[in-house]
């Protein structure tokens, strides 16, 4: 398992008490700076960037960029479960995005 450097575009939520995804389609996952976290039952993978670049250009508005640590996940794509059914998520995912199987927010960079 090897932990490789990456960076989150994200949002504040719960009172500034945690962290979910600029994009949350079906599960919402929390994320934390003190440990890593894996996706929840019935999810897929967590979407990450590689690069800095690819991290500022995708943020928008309310949304900060977070240097994270993840291990890269095998699967292919982004899905979740509804009701017992498989779903995948159809947009286009932005350049430079790898696909995580677990994510830990490291530092705060913009936002």
């Amino acid at each position: 398992m090897k932990v490789l450097d990456g960076w989150k575009v994200v949002r504040q939520c719960w009172g500034n008490r945690g962290f979910k995804s600029a994009l949350d389609h079906g599960a919402v996952h929390i994320y934390s700076f003190r440990k890593f976290v894996k996706p929840m039952k019935g999810c897929g993978p967590f979407a990450v960037f590689k690069t800095k670049l690819a991290a500022v250009r995708f943020r928008d508005g309310n949304q900060m960029v977070v240097k994270c640590k993840y291990v890269k996940s095998s699967e292919g794509n982004l899905y979740y479960y509804s009701e017992g059914i498989k779903l995948r998520l159809w947009f286009d995912i932005p350049a430079g995005t790898v696909l995580a199987s677990k994510v830990k927010l490291v530092r705060r960079l913009y936002g």
